[in-house]
């Protein structure tokens, strides 16, 4: 699910056809997925979908799996915001 809402952030900003994105995450699960190395569960076959969508309409991404203990900023961003009523977007 958060590799959809970059993928949404990404080209909501319309930086899709003239910036790179490089996603990174802990689930290296989700990534074979969005990859399509893996099987994907029938019940996130609509999420994968929307996915596919999203990356037609961006110029180049990669994936990058992060672990979460390298990562100790974003995963306690990604814990307190899935609770916020309205999203939080942050620019570094």
């Amino acid at each position: 699910m958060a590799i959809r809402k970059a993928l949404c952030v990404f080209v909501d900003f319309e930086w899709a056809d003239s910036k790179r994105l490089v996603e990174e995450s802990d689930s290296s699960v989700a990534i074979s997925w969005v990859l399509g190395k893996e099987f994907i569960p029938w019940r996130l076959k609509f999420v994968y979908n929307e996915i596919k969508a999203l990356l037609s309409c961006i110029s180049g991404v990669s994936f990058i799996n992060i672990f979460r203990e390298q990562n100790m900023v974003a995963d306690q961003l990604a814990k307190s915001g899935i609770s916020r009523p309205i999203p939080l977007i942050a620019w570094f």
